[in-house]
């Protein structure tokens, strides 16, 4: 199974997705984390993260080779990048499952105002992606993760991810 997180930053995708990663014990990979490594901080115009996007395909295809279900941790904000992941998803004949997490602009606004690890995604970035995002229309779980606890959040995934 491939399991794509998505969101904007400051949403909590990343720190959902070590928790997931964690409790279901399989890989995870970061578009954060790829950015900083192919030294792509503060570069977001569309070949940018596309390509960020096509690199961090190329890698979970080499883990699902393997035989193992991964997580994908990334904003997905628009269909191309998703088409990316379901290209792979599909020639791999593995589910797909999409989750969204998501927080209200205060919330994701002071989380991104926070030092994080790989990623220089400030209140910038957050309104450009914001205004960039495309809804998603194939089959979701939504995480709200300003009002639910992590525990809530990894009992609703578990079981969305159960569905597959």
């Amino acid at each position: 199974m491939l399991i794509a997180i998505c969101g904007l930053p400051g949403s909590g995708k990343t720190y959902f997705s070590k928790a997931l990663a964690k409790q279901l014990d399989i890989p995870r990979l970061s578009t954060d984390e790829l950015r900083e490594k192919m030294q792509k901080l503060g570069h977001y115009d569309e070949g940018s993260r596309l390509s960020v996007y096509q690199e961090i395909a190329k890698k979970a295809n080499l883990l699902l080779d393997s035989g193992k279900s991964i997580i994908i941790d990334g904003s997905f904000n628009n269909h191309l990048q998703r088409q990316v992941i379901a290209y792979l998803a599909q020639n791999q004949k593995l589910a797909l499952a999409f989750i969204h997490c998501y927080a209200n602009d205060e919330i994701s606004l002071a989380r991104v105002t926070q030092r994080r690890d790989h990623t220089e995604a400030d209140s910038r970035v957050y309104f450009l992606l914001k205004d960039l995002w495309e809804p998603l229309t194939v089959p979701h779980l939504k995480l709200d993760t300003g009002l639910e606890s992590l525990e809530k959040r990894l009992e609703k995934a578990k079981a969305y991810l159960a569905t597959f």
